[in-house]
């Protein structure tokens, strides 16, 4: 017999969202420089902050970069990046 299907809780699927996109490196292109960190654009539409103090140097602004989601937020849709 099997068991009833259970709903997942958000946090955890967004925990689980978080850790599988964290295995992968993603490119992105910066197109924003702010005195906090640096917007990556990773997707048509969908940007990513790689804070400053996931660099040792400030990326060049239109430079590729390699990086990994540290972070997912569904709710505000914002993703925290860091260097792959």
């Amino acid at each position: 017999m099997s068991t009833p299907h259970q709903i997942t809780p958000e946090s955890a699927w967004q925990q689980f969202l978080t850790q599988q996109c964290a295995r992968t490196p993603v490119n992105g292109i910066v197109t924003s420089i702010v005195p906090f960190g640096a917007f990556v654009t990773l997707h048509d539409g969908v940007d990513g902050l790689l804070h400053q103090s996931e660099w040792s140097a400030e990326p060049e602004l239109g430079a590729t970069v390699s990086v990994r989601i540290l972070q997912l937020d569904l709710v505000n849709r914002r993703v925290s990046l860091a260097l792959a």
